[in-house]
């Protein structure tokens, strides 16, 4: 299919009016696929298309193990068990506006610009979205009426306001946050408890010993039988990778294999996604083949309006799926990875 530019020269302006809803769906699918890599991290299932339900139903499988048999005795049987996971998708949309003037102008740049911004806010959601599935976060916070140390139960932190004026440190691994005087400290707390959870400090500091604590994390996924393939970090936490002389640059092996969205390396045997997405309290080793299940119920649609009151065309973008982890073993945090950290 044509793109917007190829259109200027081959049809009517009169034509492009109704030409535009038939050529933009694939411009809006190609800007975000440039921009999205959440995809990389979970299995997708596309079932919801064909049936049209609204949820459907995953099932962890369990494990068998085997064991060793003496003669003549009897080999006990097992049942490999499922646990249910149901995912429901929701509706996510994006609206454009372009208005008759443009049209008739032919300033199909910026049409082009509009509907690319379409696809990069249709990403950056889903992203955001399955993010926040496989960290399980809540957002919340502490008002701290004077200088003191909050203790936040629960699981690991993933994100504390480290720019506010009166904090002092934070043990994100035991959630505690300590301040030097009155304010109101932001955090993002995972669901994920302790037996999921890295302590970098434990190694010594992320920008010194950062490998240490991803070779634990790894470690421990492995140990649960499965094999990591990812870690997903934050901008701000780079240093503790690109200071690691195990370190491999991507432009060292990217002619030799696909080099997803986000990824700058490898370390510790896993491909380097980096990401605004992530927030910097924490970094994410994740074996995307088990730990999660990205189900799509309705792909990227469109709506035209033609609106007589504003003399323009209106364009709504439609998605819906859902996201879910259904089997925490695939996967492990790493925390106490920010200047801010300290062992409380």
């Amino acid at each position: 299919m044509k793109s917007l530019e190829e259109l200027a020269s081959t049809i009517s302006v009169s034509a492009i009016t109704d030409l535009i809803p038939k050529v933009i769906l694939d411009e809006v699918e190609e800007a975000a696929r440039a921009r999205r890599f959440g995809r990389n991290l979970v299995r997708i299932n596309e079932d919801l298309v064909r049936t049209k339900g609204r949820s459907i139903v995953i099932g962890r499988r369990g494990t068998l193990t085997a064991q060793d048999v003496s003669e003549g005795t009897e080999l006990s049987s097992s049942k490999i068990t499922y646990t249910s996971n149901t995912i429901t998708p929701s509706k996510k949309g994006v609206a454009v506006h372009i208005t008759q003037e443009a049209i008739e102008g032919c300033e199909l740049n910026l049409i082009r610009d509009a509907v690319t911004e379409a696809g990069i806010a249709l990403a950056d959601k889903e992203d955001s979205d399955i993010m926040k599935a496989l960290l399980d976060y809540t957002e919340d916070a502490h008002t701290f009426g004077a200088a003191g140390t909050a203790t936040i139960s629960g699981g690991a932190l993933v994100y504390v306001e480290e720019s506010e004026s009166n904090f002092v440190k934070a043990d994100y691994y035991d959630g505690k946050i300590v301040a030097s005087g009155a304010c109101t400290i932001t955090y993002w707390q995972s669901a994920h408890g302790k037996s999921y959870c890295v302590d970098a400090l434990s190694e010594g500091t992320w920008s010194v010993n950062g490998y240490k604590a991803i070779v634990k994390a790894v470690t421990a996924v492995k140990a649960r039988k499965w094999r990591p393939q990812f870690i997903v970090i934050h901008p701000n936490a780079l240093g503790g990778i690109l200071k690691s002389n195990m370190f491999i640059d991507a432009a060292k092996y990217g002619t030799n294999e696909p080099i997803v969205n986000g990824e700058i390396g490898k370390i510790a045997g896993l491909k380097v996604l980096v990401t605004t997405q992530m927030p910097d309290g924490a970094a994410l080793v994740i074996d995307p083949t088990r730990a999660a299940w990205f189900a799509v119920r309705r792909r990227l649609d469109m709506k035209r309006w033609d609106n007589p009151a504003t003399d323009s065309i209106e364009l709504y973008f439609y998605v819906e799926y859902g996201v879910k982890v259904t089997d925490k073993d695939a996967l492990e945090l790493i925390v106490n990875i920010t200047d801010g950290s300290a062992d409380l």
